[in-house]
């Protein structure tokens, strides 16, 4: 069984500036799964447009993130990953070892004991981005957002700490 919230509403989709900003610290031709995404997203399109081969999958294709063996050959996992479930991806991806990049809600990001143990043990890379990033809901765009977002990364960015300022 999925841990995944039926309820919880976790699916907002990034926008394509968003995910451009990321691209630039992965290696050329990279193998690269996006276990929270579907065929849409912006992540799988661009990144594949980049030339990057792209391995996707979604819960509601049946491929829960939890539960699904990693593809073969991966250089890094990319994605907005559902924000209910922080502890969960992070704990999971470290197991996992491969190099990542989430982009997630800032605020508060080591708010948890598990979370902060997570990230003291393993090491995290942070890059803020400014201004706030207007996700996209129902295929529209929202027009502002009550929290700072940014990527929590392992092993993508050159330093641990770099704040991104995107152009609107």
């Amino acid at each position: 069984m999925s841990i995944f919230n039926k309820k919880k509403d976790d699916e907002y989709e990034t926008p394509l500036a968003a995910v451009k900003i990321i691209e630039p610290y992965l290696n050329r031709h990279s193998k690269i799964w996006c276990p929270f995404d579907k065929d849409n997203s912006n992540f799988v399109m661009y990144l594949r447009e980049r030339e990057h081969e792209v391995i996707n999958s979604h819960i509601e294709y049946g491929q829960d993130f939890f539960t699904i063996d990693v593809p073969e050959g991966i250089d890094y996992i990319i994605s907005n990953p559902p924000y209910s479930k922080k502890d969960q991806v992070y704990k999971r991806l470290f197991e996992i070892g491969k190099p990542f990049a989430m982009l997630v809600n800032l605020q508060g990001f080591a708010d948890s004991s598990k979370r902060a143990n997570l990230f003291n043990e393993y090491g995290i890379q942070v890059m803020y981005i400014y201004p706030r990033i207007c996700y996209i809901k129902d295929g529209i765009q929202t027009t502002s957002n009550i929290f700072q977002s940014g990527y929590v990364c392992k092993d993508i960015l050159p330093k641990d700490l770099m704040i991104h300022i995107m152009e609107k």
